[in-house]
């Protein structure tokens, strides 16, 4: 069986969110999980700062293909979640998370992230990766 394929997008989902919780964990954020997922929340962290407590909520989404030959496109579906974390691999097929603050949690709404350089060197306009490389929360 090819390991880039899952059984389901289930599994695909929670091979995802086990891939951020680690990337959590590693940056000293506590991790806790939802008992159900509803509304688009899959993971709440806390982290504690100069004994202030802050709680962040994030949906997880994986991706596996490019929308270009130098981008991949994010599609975020009605969400309550404070920021999406999108896994994917890079040329050196590594897995790497972004955390992407959730502009608009009442509709759907989508971006394209730049992970190569584009052919024509299009700087204007476009979100590259390292940007989202560090959780901002």
């Amino acid at each position: 069986m090819n390991k880039d394929k899952w059984k389901n997008p289930s599994t695909k989902g929670y091979i995802g969110q086990s891939i951020v919780e680690v990337d959590l964990l590693k940056r000293g954020y506590n991790v806790y999980k939802p008992l159900v997922d509803d509304d688009g929340v899959d993971i709440l962290t806390e982290s504690i700062k100069s004994n202030k407590i802050r709680y962040t909520t994030i949906q997880v989404k994986y991706s596996e293909s490019f929308d270009s030959l130098s981008s991949i496109r994010l599609d975020v579906k009605k969400s309550r979640a404070d920021y999406i974390a999108l896994v994917f691999k890079d040329e050196s097929n590594t897995e790497v998370v972004l955390y992407i603050k959730n502009k608009d949690k009442v509709s759907r709404w989508t971006r394209s992230i730049q992970i190569k350089k584009s052919k024509n060197n299009q700087r204007k306009g476009v979100h590259s990766y390292k940007r989202y490389l560090n959780p901002r929360f």
